[in-house]
């Protein structure tokens, strides 16, 4: 993660932990801590999950905030999230997400030059895709 203020490069150890409770729309809460920068945080999700052949595809809302150690003031964030999976064989799986959050700080890339943010805004969309190998 980062927040506005914070280098991008720097290296850093994050830990975390994930509570993933067996219950309709499987709530999660998730927390994490950046050893180096201090940073911490906690999320909660939950949505619904369903197969459609071999795809797994999900709908989640998230509720969370973080907050940086370099004291620049917490940030709460809500947003919604869509995705699916699927698995490539025995030890390899492929997915995508698209992911829309708003924030009461800024904290969403907004404008960028040469590697770096040069403004920030509350609110962004993400999407993404993997390709995960097990061996």
């Amino acid at each position: 993660l980062t927040y506005p203020g914070e280098a991008q490069d720097e290296k850093s150890l994050e830990l975390g932990a994930e509570l993933a409770l067996a219950a309709p729309f499987a709530p999660t809460i998730r927390g994490f801590y950046d050893a180096h920068l201090e940073d911490r945080g906690l999320e909660v999700t939950a949505g619904p999950r369903r197969e459609a052949g071999n795809w797994e595809l999900w709908s989640l809302a998230r509720a969370g905030f973080v907050v940086p150690g370099d004291d620049s003031g917490r940030r709460s964030y809500a947003g919604v999230e869509a995705g699916s999976a699927r698995p490539l064989g025995d030890h390899a799986e492929i997915g995508a997400y698209v992911r829309a959050e708003v924030a009461d700080r800024d904290s969403f890339a907004a404008d960028s030059s040469g590697g770096a943010v040069t403004r920030w805004r509350r609110s962004g969309i993400s999407a993404g895709v993997w390709l995960a190998a097990a061996h």
